[in-house]
């Protein structure tokens, strides 16, 4: 009885909303706290999603429209955003944005996707919030220790160094020397597997009413010149060539810098959200 009643008042103060949502700290968390907002929340209803991998997540895109909801998932591929639209019939965006990259060959996470879009847990977290990742007590205590500390420190903490950190540096030398070496064997036949999945999910959509768009996210640009990018541009530029499909591409004059040799640093990806919602209002 004692724990029902605690249980019975978790969720009151929920609905009260005296308890704040957490964004999680794990990037499973993080992964499923973002796609249950997307399937449960019945209030929002964007205009585009995006999909896709780290590469994607990290382009703050409803900092700069919130009609443009990212999926994007850390460690993930565009296939399991795709499995997701899927699961919330009830509701389709007008656009779907997919992100094109070699991660392509990252097959959809059907475990995760089951876990989220099964008609029972579905209809339990959509009842009771507190059953939904975003709303697990230690989640909830986590995120405001870490206010507290922040809030503790921030008085103290010192400026963010300039210029590219050492780190920075030698990920980037590593990514060269890979991308020195071109596609692996027989990643280029794989990937061109992938891609003609893709076309067959994006006539699928498009038979639906959906609109798609095809999304470049950039990257270091200083390793835009390795064979292995040059090879993937070449690759899906003659899978999805311009003539046939909508593609969004940074400026010839954008110079991408990232923090990890991969994902844009938080300036460049801010812009990169701002070009990309641009397009999407043309």
């Amino acid at each position: 009885m004692p724990a029902l009643l605690i249980l019975l008042g978790y969720a009151a103060a929920i609905r009260c909303g005296w308890v704040p949502p957490t964004d999680g700290f794990q990037v499973r968390d993080k992964n499923r706290i973002k796609s249950e907002r997307y399937l449960l929340d019945s209030q929002l209803q964007p205009e585009a999603v995006v999909v896709g991998s780290s590469l994607a997540a990290n382009l703050p895109t409803q900092e700069i429209s919130p009609q443009v909801f990212n999926l994007g998932l850390a460690g993930d591929s565009a296939w399991t955003g795709l499995d997701l639209i899927q699961g919330r019939p009830a509701f389709r965006p007008r656009i779907v944005v997919v992100e094109v990259s070699d991660l392509l060959l990252r097959s959809s996470d059907r475990e995760f996707v089951h876990g989220l879009v099964d008609p029972p847990r579905m209809a339990l977290r959509k009842a009771w919030p507190m059953f939904r990742t975003e709303y697990q007590p230690v989640g909830v205590v986590l995120k405001e220790i870490g206010r507290w500390q922040k809030r503790r420190k921030s008085a103290a903490s010192a400026p963010p160094p300039s210029g590219v950190l050492p780190v920075t540096e030698r990920l980037i030398e590593q990514a060269r020397r890979t991308g020195e070496g071109g596609l692996e064997a027989g990643e280029e036949q794989r990937l061109k597997e992938a891609c003609g999945r893709l076309r067959t999910k994006i006539e699928e959509l498009q038979k639906s009413g959906l609109r798609c768009v095809l999304l470049d996210v950039p990257g270091e640009a200083g390793l835009a010149t390795t064979p292995r990018a040059k090879q993937l541009a070449a690759l899906f530029d003659q899978e999805f060539p311009a003539a046939q499909f909508t593609w969004i591409r940074p400026a010839a004059d954008f110079k991408a810098a990232t923090w990890d040799a991969v994902h844009l640093i938080p300036e460049d990806a801010l812009n990169y959200a701002r070009h990309l919602c641009h397009e999407l209002e043309r």
